[in-house]
């Protein structure tokens, strides 16, 4: 766990320079001005808000599909996808410290919620606003969440070949959160509304009270990464996928604001 020291930030679309390259390392606003910045989300539902969020914890890799598999041998469940482990050409997607595949959010809020009953400390997803604040070094105008804020393929995110990796395969961002965008989605604790973002509470918003698809935020490896692996997308996730995916991840967060 990395301890996120709270604070305010805009949080949402802050605009990028229209024409950029992703390999390139620049300081927003890139050299253009303010009011000339292009969107970078395609959708529209992530307008600029402010959000004040207290501080936190939260878990610097996604949740290992080794981890995971541990907590389902707890309550009596097979290891995800065990009908494909066997296979000679897919047992390198089955590497313990790739990201666990998920199948229903609630299995992730569950496998968070179990650490918290085993640890004694208050467990959980993370918030959509907490996600992001960690994903853009404490809501800095950052592009892609990498080491640098650049895009590279094979040096701070998987190339192109790459269907899965290690959690810990590519260098962390200046906080310390490996992969954020990469791989696989990570779905957070929010229900997802389109027009919530501006109505949505200053002080550590939680989300609409219900809705019918909760929030995932970065990317996985069947799309672009230029385009969909920055750190404002959103994206809504059925509650229930038809199985196990491993474009689907999660990492947990401790609610607490003061340092472990």
């Amino acid at each position: 766990m990395v301890f996120v020291e709270g604070g305010t930030f805009e949080m949402g679309d802050f605009g990028w320079k229209c024409d950029f390259n992703p390999a390139e390392v620049c300081t927003w606003p890139c050299g253009v001005p303010e009011d000339s910045v292009c969107n970078i989300t395609m959708d529209g539902d992530a307008p600029l808000h402010t959000v004040e969020l207290s501080s936190y914890h939260l878990a610097s890799q996604k949740t290992t599909l080794g981890d995971f598999d541990l907590f389902r041998a707890t309550r009596g469940m097979e290891p995800v996808l065990i009908e494909l482990r066997q296979r000679e050409r897919l047992k390198y997607l089955f590497d313990p410290q790739h990201p666990a595949p998920i199948k229903d959010w609630q299995e992730a809020k569950d496998y968070c919620q179990w650490l918290g009953n085993l640890s004694g400390y208050p467990v959980d997803l993370p918030t959509e606003a907490q996600w992001e604040f960690a994903a853009r070094n404490r809501g800095k105008n950052v592009l892609y969440p990498t080491d640098d804020g650049s895009l590279k393929l094979g040096k701070n995110y998987p190339d192109e070949d790459s269907r899965t990796e290690r959690v810990d395969a590519f260098p962390p961002n200046p906080l310390g959160f490996y992969m954020m965008t990469a791989v696989a989605t990570e779905v957070v604790n929010d229900w997802y509304a389109k027009d919530y973002l501006p109505r949505s509470s200053s002080k550590d918003p939680q989300g609409p009270q219900k809705g019918d698809d909760k929030v995932a935020r970065g990317t996985n490896y069947v799309e672009t990464p230029w385009i969909s692996a920055n750190s404002v997308m959103r994206r809504k996730q059925p509650l229930a996928l038809q199985t196990h995916l491993f474009t689907a991840s999660f990492r947990c967060a401790i609610q607490r604001s003061t340092s472990l």
